[in-house]
């Protein structure tokens, strides 16, 4: 069975605008609109691991024995305040019976809230450390970086090839260009450079081939090239027989000097040579041009894989600003509470003895 880039080079493949476009855009689909670099099913599989990954990252991690000191250390605290402001002369403690409140059971009760306090903090922490453990060991969120980006490799592989059709096409325009120069004789125009993806993001073609996912892109995707560089050159060679035949019937030609020199123009080998580029190189640059426009709709409408990493981003984002809002709730405030309690009670104390 052929691959999808030796389908794309059969014979006829290249003898119409449309053909060109068809096998180009059938050969390198992720240059282009309609077709994704991502595999569907791999995307799915990571994006709902990321999700899970988000949904145990916003979940509280503490343990049910974390909680319990929690408990203690707010329910210490609020008897801390009720004894500092009905100052009881005696309190009752289950196994030490009747205790005299004064300063000293003060600060040893202050002492209890806060190693309660101490305690709440040092298993909250090791509950964190321990839930951030097992949410890694669970799922890593490289795995989805990774389909994101071997599709946007993929992605740059077809762009990378794309252009360089698009200058070997340029290359057949800029023949055609020095043949009407010619005609006319007048100097050849400089050509005409153009800005790629390759000049921009470098790619090493041949260190990727030897990584495995991108092994049999890159063979089918030379194969292509080298087809349409062949008919590209079949073509241009036709295009530069054919002018010489036109130029060597002219005969030597010397084009006016100025305004002033009112010697006619060669127009009828002009339009000889517009009429060979018609039927050889012609249906190439319309071809390119069409594509060239395609792709630039495709950039100007944004990123799929973009959005896709901005998506992710701000998954992330949400699971952690609902896991500090939790980490606030379950552990900052009822610390912050019982210093708060604390400091105020003896500030009384002190200021009203």
């Amino acid at each position: 069975m052929m691959s999808r880039a030796s389908q794309a080079t059969t014979v006829s493949s290249f003898g119409t605008p449309d053909q060109i476009k068809s096998s180009i855009r059938h050969a390198l689909p992720f240059a282009f609109a309609g077709s994704d670099a991502v595999e569907a099913s791999r995307f799915r599989e990571k994006y709902s691991g990321l999700m899970d990954f988000a949904s145990q990252v916003s979940k509280s991690p503490l343990q049910r024995e974390t909680t319990r000191y929690q408990t203690n250390h707010l329910y210490l605290s609020l008897i801390f305040a009720g004894v500092v402001y009905f100052r009881p002369q005696t309190m009752s403690v289950k196994p030490l019976g009747e205790l005299t409140v004064d300063i000293g059971f003060l600060v040893l009760f202050s002492i209890l809230v806060v190693g309660v306090g101490a305690i709440f903090l040092v298993k909250a922490l090791l509950d964190y450390q321990s839930n951030q453990f097992q949410i890694t060991k669970n799922y890593s969120i490289r795995d989805y970086r990774d389909v994101i980006l071997i599709g946007m490799v993929k992605g740059n592989i077809d762009r990378y090839y794309w252009d360089t059709i698009f200058d070997a096409i340029q290359e057949t325009r800029q023949s055609h260009d020095d043949a009407l120069s010619r005609a006319l004789g007048s100097p050849s125009p400089s050509p005409s450079k153009h800005i790629s993806m390759t000049d921009i993001v470098k790619l090493d073609i041949d260190d990727l081939q030897k990584t495995p996912e991108f092994r049999d892109m890159i063979a089918e995707r030379r194969q292509f090239l080298d087809g349409v560089t062949a008919e590209l050159r079949k073509d241009q060679q036709s295009f530069t027989a054919q002018v010489e035949g036109i130029f060597s019937e002219r005969g030597p030609y010397t084009a006016p000097r100025d305004e002033f020199d009112f010697r006619p123009l060669d127009l009828d080998t002009q339009n000889r040579v517009r009429e060979v580029f018609s039927r050889t190189l012609e249906k190439w640059i319309a071809a390119r041009g069409a594509l060239a426009r395609e792709q630039l709709r495709t950039t100007s409408g944004g990123s799929v894989d973009r959005a896709r990493a901005e998506a992710a981003v701000a998954t992330l984002a949400r699971a952690k600003r609902v896991k500090t809002i939790t980490t606030a709730l379950e552990v900052i405030m009822p610390l912050s509470f019982a210093a708060a309690v604390l400091t105020i009670s003896w500030i009384g104390l002190l200021a009203f003895k």
